[in-house]
């Protein structure tokens, strides 16, 4: 099996972004993407799923 030494990977992705009551928050995003590696690219879908809870009294 032939592992590359360095992957890059550049894509524009699309999505929401919602804050459900004062504290809970979550993005998704997905999108076209190419990767860089071994002299060579290839298309590769990107994407990504964020939640997070806010600290604090702000």
């Amino acid at each position: 099996m032939n592992v590359a030494d360095f992957t890059l990977t550049l894509g524009a992705m699309w999505g929401i972004q919602r804050t459900y009551g004062e504290r809970f928050m979550m993005n998704v995003g997905i999108g076209p993407g190419v990767s860089f590696y071994d002299s060579q690219s290839e298309f590769t879908p990107v994407g990504g799923i964020t939640v997070g809870f806010r600290l604090g009294n702000r």
